[in-house]
């Protein structure tokens, strides 16, 4: 194998995406990112795959030389950071909690980069491995609310797609309208409160909320919580009371409320993270008794998750069950199966193409 090389060398900035650098070295060399990756990846469709990820060593070894070893290119991936975040195993086939998706069919993107328009601004503009976490609904430097899309378009932000006719990777490739000019909200404080937390749990042990003793079981935790959240936004009768205690919002994000928290919109996930914000300020003890005073019961938080930690499992060992709980915990042999409404098949489908 031949040892990687380039002309033009440019650092790889902090925080910043594997494939952001990829495409601003291409295009400093005189390239475009789908040659540059041809040429040092051969056929592999490197755009399609998602390798801000995972990308395997002998790839990485390709484009490894000078400072940019092994080491630092990996860091460049989301890998190293999510594999804290959970006790599941990362395989690069399935999907992974708290990465954003970037489902693609051939180059063209269905769920584009977020980004932070004021970042851009500042210096060389580039795009962050925490932008692609799906925590991270707001930039706690401008404390503005991330941009999922395009403003004037509304299609995907897909920088991969730039060219030597088209250099500038904050202007729109469809409609040239300029990401740095973008409007966008003030995030609230007690949202960027609750992602700061997180973000600050990241290779920290001391003073998790909740008792929690690793970043991944207060992660896994949260995760388990918020899909309470969403859960509660669209349910009228068995956690109204639990809905109304935290001011949680009815059919928020009406189309991706039974998904995910990796699908929702910065706005959307900003409006939970005021909620669970003041959860974060409780105790374990204060935690449950919330829970048990407005009525959430294991089946509600739990439905069909795992207990993958001592957290969850103290949390559920103090929940009850709903009175038919024996029956909706067991999959009947005589259940009959009906057809879905065409409501739940569009949801599904959208669902899907997310991730193809």
């Amino acid at each position: 194998m031949k040892t990687p090389y380039w002309p033009i060398q440019i650092p790889i900035e902090p925080d910043e995406l594997l494939s952001s650098w990829l495409i601003r070295t291409s295009l400093e060399n005189g390239s475009d990112p789908m040659t540059w990756t041809w040429y040092f990846w051969g056929k592999w469709r490197a755009w399609i795959a998602d390798f801000d990820r995972h990308c395997d060593d002998e790839k990485l070894q390709r484009i490894s030389f000078g400072p940019f070893n092994l080491e630092r290119l990996r860091n460049a991936t989301l890998y190293p950071t999510v594999q804290q975040l959970t006790t599941r195993e990362l395989h690069p086939n399935t999907n992974w909690l708290w990465v954003i998706p970037q489902g693609s069919r051939n180059r063209e993107r269905s769920v584009g980069m977020r980004f932070c328009p004021e970042c851009l601004k500042d210096g060389t503009p580039y795009f962050r491995k925490s932008w692609r976490l799906a925590w991270n609904h707001s930039c706690p430097k401008h404390k503005l609310l991330l941009i999922n899309q395009c403003p004037k378009c509304g299609l995907p932000i897909s920088p991969h797609k730039a060219s030597q006719d088209q250099t500038d990777i904050c202007i729109c490739l469809r409609c040239q309208f300029d990401l740095r000019t973008a409007n966008t909200i003030q995030t609230s404080d007690e949202a960027l409160s609750a992602q700061e937390i997180l973000s600050h749990a990241i290779n920290e042990d001391d003073s998790l909320p909740w008792d929690t003793k690793t970043p991944a079981e207060l992660f896994e935790t949260v995760h388990l919580i918020l899909g309470l959240f969403q859960y509660a936004t669209r349910r009228t009768d068995t956690i109204k009371k639990f809905r109304e205690e935290l001011g949680l919002p009815i059919c928020m994000d009406a189309r991706l409320s039974g998904h995910g928290i990796e699908q929702l919109s910065p706005e959307s996930t900003s409006s939970l993270f005021i909620s669970l914000n003041s959860l974060m300020k409780l105790g374990i003890d204060e935690l449950i008794e919330l829970f048990i005073e407005t009525g959430v019961t294991q089946n509600a938080l739990f439905r069909k998750s795992p207990l993958t930690n001592d957290t969850l499992k103290v949390i559920a060992y103090q929940l009850t069950t709903n009175e038919n709980s024996s029956s909706s915990t067991r999959i009947s042999t005589e259940r009959i199966i009906k057809p879905r409404s065409k409501s739940d098949v569009l949801k599904m489908w959208e669902d899907l193409q997310r991730y193809l």
